[in-house]
């Protein structure tokens, strides 16, 4: 949680969380956006439906999902350090 700050740490937005995430281990980011894609489809999970998240994210978001309290977040968190640790640019960025 301290890679999205403590203003965030309540949010319902799964691209916050990705974004501090890849930026805080990845210091350039992800050089695409297609990339980037990548790392969400990894972060989210078919235990959380997309109207889980919150609408600032996709509309009609019932906010559901919130970070600092849902049970998911940790496995949600390990799926994209490992998603990350698997791309061959990891090393070098």
């Amino acid at each position: 949680m301290d890679a999205v700050g403590l203003a965030n740490s309540g949010t319902s937005n799964p691209e916050i969380v990705v974004r501090a995430i890849v930026d805080k281990l990845t210091p350039k980011g992800m050089y695409t956006d297609a990339e980037f894609n990548n790392c969400m489809s990894a972060f989210k999970i078919d235990d959380v439906p997309e109207i889980y998240y919150g609408p600032d994210y996709i509309a009609g978001g019932q906010s559901l999902w919130v970070l600092n309290i849902t049970p998911s977040v940790p496995n949600q968190v390990q799926l994209l350090i490992k998603h990350l640790s698997r791309q061959p640019e990891f090393q070098l960025k």
